[in-house]
């Protein structure tokens, strides 16, 4: 039996001695019981209820008001857009001012040249410049999925804070959850600056296909598919989460060469849902490619031209425990193009060099320029970025062994 098995089998295992009645869905008929955890001994619990998605009768329903996804501890005092300005009060800037001004600052890019790896930054570094007085120049160091050149900043003796890095945190973050050998720093070796992009995970399903919500996925009366371009990437973690979660028992096709092969496989009907970012989801909904009909982020913030269909994850639990496995997966994709530096770099430095990073991701001009570019943008701080971090490294063992499980599932 596989890790991956062993895990399903005590998610089920744990659960027989205490049903808990589903919530009544959308139509007002229809209950389904869903795989769940619950608590004994050292294992968590996770519980799970459908309770249809954001639709008028569960409104109106005398239910049990709903529970809200746990937050992740945030620091005492300013709320995070106001953490850098309110630190910058209390420590003088002017010599970190002077050190940038006129100096030549590194931006290493862990990747090859060309990519949204490459371009995020390439497009920034121009305003990044500006805000600190400096040249900012590209340094691309790829190899060993972008852990070779994160590896050696981040053990850098002495760091003066003349090189900056992005980084996929995704994969990052799940290195240092799991205990990855490839990983040669701790969390706390890295300062959290910014993020790119806000991207959340998504599923789709096929436009004018057999489903149109989530509802009608739970709802299936056969054995669905998904599809993968390979085991152990973004989403492949996300199917196989919510494939445990809500017990689908789903097959997976794996070894497509791209998102659109997906598409078109999709619409062909020979599997049945995709995963991916919501820019990407919403990308394929406005071309006619897909329906996006779930997503990880919290109800009511659905983002601007996201169809009715589209519900949140979050509207189908019923349990802290499984809130917090599923924030913890939120969050790991959530800050997919971050920007990081060294945290042994003098406090000064390091404070006067997120506040400018800040600006510059907030400069209209560099807005224009990634719209110019087709690119998503959703830009945030480095006090968010940080947030969502600690949401991941305080996420359960459970979520750690789920990541360790599916991760062996792919290399055997």
């Amino acid at each position: 039996m596989s890790g991956r098995e062993q895990w399903i089998v005590s998610l089920h295992r744990s659960t027989r001695s205490e049903p808990m009645r589903a919530a009544n869905r959308r139509s007002g008929t229809k209950r389904r019981r869903l795989g769940r955890f619950t608590a004994g001994g050292a294992a968590l619990a996770l519980l799970l209820a459908a309770c249809g998605g954001a639709g008028e009768e569960d409104q109106a329903a005398p239910a049990a008001e709903e529970p809200e996804a746990p937050e992740a501890e945030k620091p005492e005092g300013d709320e995070p857009e106001a953490d850098a300005d309110a630190a910058s009060d209390e420590i003088d800037l002017s010599d970190a001012a002077a050190f940038y001004e006129g100096n030549t600052v590194t931006w290493v890019v862990p990747y090859d040249p060309g990519g949204g790896h490459d371009a995020y930054p390439r497009a920034f570094v121009p305003f990044l410049a500006e805000e600190l007085g400096a040249d900012v120049v590209i340094s691309n160091e790829p190899g060993a999925g972008a852990m070779l050149a994160t590896n050696r900043w981040a053990n850098e003796p002495n760091p003066d804070g003349t090189r900056i890095a992005n980084i996929p945190t995704a994969g990052v973050l799940m290195h240092l959850l799991t205990g990855n050998d490839a990983v040669e720093f701790e969390a706390e070796d890295i300062a959290w600056l910014g993020v790119f992009v806000d991207e959340p995970a998504a599923v789709s399903v096929a436009q004018d296909g057999p489903f149109e919500t989530w509802d009608d996925v739970l709802a299936a009366d056969r054995q669905l598919r998904y599809g993968l371009t390979g085991f152990g990437s973004s989403p492949h973690f996300t199917l196989a989460l919510l494939d445990d979660v809500f017990d689908l028992n789903m097959d997976v096709v794996s070894g497509y060469g791209s998102s659109a092969e997906m598409n078109l496989s999709m619409s062909a009907g020979d599997i049945d849902m995709l995963a991916g970012s919501i820019g990407s989801a919403l990308a394929q909904y406005r071309a006619g490619e897909a329906q996006p009909v779930l997503a990880f982020i919290e109800p009511g913030n659905m983002p601007d031209g996201a169809p009715d269909t589209l519900h949140s994850v979050f509207d189908y639990v019923d349990d802290p425990d499984l809130l917090e496995i599923l924030q913890a997966h939120a969050s790991v994709y959530s800050s997919a193009r971050g920007i990081v530096a060294s945290s042994r770099i003098p406090e000064d430095r390091l404070l006067y060099l997120e506040q400018a990073i800040e600006r510059a991701l907030n400069n209209p001009e560099f807005h224009a320029v990634m719209e110019e570019q087709e690119r998503e943008l959703n830009v945030q701080n480095g006090a968010w970025f940080r947030d969502e971090v600690q949401v991941v490294l305080n996420a359960p063992d459970e979520y750690r062994d789920f990541l360790i499980a599916v991760t062996a599932e792919g290399e055997d």
